[in-house]
């Protein structure tokens, strides 16, 4: 009788390892190739400069439609300075100019450094993206007296992660005016 019991506990602690695990495996899955992060180090500083650095995108085609870059702009103190959806087609690709993304800060502070988040999504909404692999790119930082080309590095994307990106963007009171990267018609229109 304490055999069975024994061999029981042991399936039951076995089941259970193995839903957790197929869970993690769920999310994980649901996390990659979906979130870049890089620094630029050329950003605008103030509204008679502009920007040198540059972003390149690329959607490969693989998801079967549009995707759509939501970035997220911070500045060395973590705060986020702007904030927009780029739309990029199939087999499509953007180079933009760095100052489309920091010449236009929420607070009005600008910021020659910092860092851009990417959302890979195919709702085009920074404020609640539905992350979809599988966009890729690179930043362009000048670097005295050359110009280096760095890729983003594709990291995993927590769910706690994704939400304050979301709510940190629909912070920005006025989704027209500044706050809002404007480095292609994102669907926002600059007053």
């Amino acid at each position: 009788m304490l055999r069975t019991k024994t061999v029981m506990g042991f399936l039951l602690i076995a089941v259970f390892a193995g839903l957790v695990m197929a869970g993690t495996g769920t999310a994980g899955a649901q996390t990659l190739d979906v979130y870049m992060v890089g620094y630029y180090n050329t950003g605008v500083t103030n509204v008679n400069t502009s920007s040198p650095g540059g972003v390149q995108l690329i959607n490969p085609g693989t998801s079967g439609g549009t995707l759509c870059a939501d970035v997220y702009v911070f500045d060395p103190a973590e705060e986020l300075k702007e904030c927009c959806a780029l739309p990029i087609s199939t087999d499509g690709g953007l180079f933009l100019s760095l100052d489309g993304f920091t010449d236009n800060p929420a607070n009005g502070v600008y910021s020659a450094t910092g860092v851009i988040k990417i959302v890979s999504d195919p709702t085009c909404n920074p404020f609640n993206p539905t992350p979809t692999p599988e966009l890729r790119g690179s930043i362009f930082n000048v670097n005295t007296p050359s110009i280096t080309e760095t890729p983003f590095q594709q990291t995993p994307l927590s769910s706690q992660e994704l939400y304050e990106l979301g709510l940190l963007c629909s912070f920005i009171p006025n989704q027209s005016g500044p706050g809002f990267c404007f480095a292609l018609d994102s669907g926002f229109q600059r007053k």
